[in-house]
């Protein structure tokens, strides 16, 4: 594996946004243990459900994830009426990773992110499972339904975003 210090960095001749960019993907590289069992289930969320939030979902989210890193997702960040969702479009977003320590959470993070099974991808979000690009680790993500009306582009800090065709 490639190891960058981020002091050699900052001497490349490279613009303030490349330098900023690659200093938080090494940072993002050391934020996740290295050593995962191959039963653990993950989440990764982008807007409400973030550490900053989470304890407005009340005890039984609280107790059943716990805080795993920060990851990146291939999607794109749009903001739907004040709420974030993430459609799988090309993008990258910022996501923060938590490891499942109860599957009864399920139920009450599918009814507060309106995801209804019995509706798939037409539902105001639906629940999928993904290989996130950093780390490369299987999680479960809430996107924003196929047949919802969209909103604009977030404004929200991501990572990288993919040039408009």
């Amino acid at each position: 594996m490639l190891k960058i210090n981020p002091a050699t960095i900052l001497q490349v001749s490279i613009s303030p946004t490349i330098k900023r960019s690659i200093i938080g993907f090494v940072a993002l590289r050391s934020t996740v243990a290295p050593t995962l069992s191959e039963n653990t289930t993950f989440l990764a969320v982008y807007g409400s459900l973030r550490r900053r939030t989470l304890a407005k979902q009340g005890f039984l989210v609280q107790r059943s994830l716990r805080f795993h890193g920060y990851g990146v997702l291939k999607g794109l960040l749009l903001i739907q009426n004040g709420y974030p969702g993430v459609l799988e479009y090309p993008g990258l977003v910022r996501v923060e990773v938590y490891r499942v320590l109860s599957e009864t959470v399920w139920s009450t993070l599918d009814r507060y992110e309106a995801c209804r099974p019995s509706l798939g991808y037409r539902a105001l979000f639906y629940r999928k499972q993904v290989t996130l690009l950093h780390p490369t680790i299987q999680t479960w993500v809430y996107f924003l339904g196929r047949e919802i009306p969209r909103g604009t582009k977030s404004s929200l800090p991501v990572v990288a975003r993919q040039p408009e065709t």
